[in-house]
């Protein structure tokens, strides 16, 4: 994928629309390595609530839905991280210099 068409993919596709979707790739960008998929779900979970207390069971089971069904699918689309199904390990892509540019002008 160009840096135009990866740029274009993060802004106009509608790749970081979804809260999700920068916070696992928020979370991946920290670790610097390839993350199992349960404890990506929990850290993904733990961004979205104000205190560790607050994530429910419930919570865990929706956000691996999501990120199952629709978030890793679509970041893995746009090369922006490998998914490894299988063995359930979820990494950054390699080339991912426009992807930092864009994290960093965010947060």
């Amino acid at each position: 994928m160009t840096q135009q068409t990866q740029r274009e993919a993060l802004t106009t596709g509608g790749l970081l629309s979804s809260q999700r979707r920068v916070y696992v790739l928020l979370t991946l960008r920290e670790v610097e390595s390839p993350m199992r998929l349960p404890i990506l779900v929990y850290e993904t979970a733990l961004r979205e609530v104000d205190s560790p207390n607050d994530v429910t069971e419930e919570q865990l089971e929706r956000v691996e839905i999501t990120m199952r069904h629709v978030h890793l699918p679509k970041l893995e689309e746009h090369e922006m991280i490998q998914y490894d199904p299988e063995n359930q390990q979820v990494s950054l892509a390699d080339d991912i210099e426009e992807l930092e540019a864009i994290l960093e002008a965010i947060f």
